[in-house]
């Protein structure tokens, strides 16, 4: 369980840890507006928005498909945001919400994780 109570009228998804300990997820609240990434903090129990997702200036209307923290600590998205019925893989800026289109990546699901040595 959760050290926390999260809020009642949002989803959460797509919920990845970077190697600096901040975890990061995808919301939608009952508000709209398109998804929101958040920032989840387990000390001191917070759930703070960072930033609503953008591509090319235009908010999201639809969640993503996945999210993951490269061991370099970048953030990378998984969706299909302009509706080519194909996924396409992004590097996600945490501080803007701003999705860089990197390319067609025709899988539903990405991860990453830092090797053992």
């Amino acid at each position: 369980t959760l050290p926390f109570q999260l809020p009642e009228q949002a989803r959460f998804a797509n919920l990845t840890q970077c190697p600096d300990g901040i975890t990061y997820a995808t919301s939608l609240g009952i508000q709209g507006g398109g998804p929101r990434l958040v920032r989840m903090e387990f000390e001191p129990g917070q759930v703070s928005e960072v930033a609503k997702l953008q591509l090319e200036g235009k908010s999201l209307r639809d969640d993503l498909k996945s999210l993951t923290c490269s061991p370099s600590g970048e953030l990378f998205a998984l969706g299909d945001p302009t509706y080519r019925g194909v996924n396409s893989l992004f590097q996600l800026d945490p501080s803007t919400g701003f999705l860089t289109f990197i390319r067609v990546f025709d899988v539903d699901l990405i991860t990453s994780s830092s090797a053992a040595r």
